[in-house]
């Protein structure tokens, strides 16, 4: 799993935390739907999961 299930329901605040915890740089930056940044996963995503657990707006963690 991995950040795009965040930004897909519209939670994303654009705090770009998922950016630096990826660590196969895996998350670009684009602009939003709402004029924020927010991420966008790119091929190099190997969906270890360490965006979500960085992010503030996955209450769950990785497994929801």
């Amino acid at each position: 799993m991995n950040i795009r299930q965040v930004t897909a329901t519209g939670l994303c605040i654009g705090c770009m935390a998922c950016v630096s915890a990826c660590p196969n740089g895996a998350i670009e930056v684009e602009n939003g739907k709402m004029g924020f940044p927010v991420p966008k996963i790119n091929k190099q995503c190997k969906d270890c999961g360490a965006c979500l657990l960085e992010c503030p707006m996955n209450a769950g963690g990785e497994d929801d």
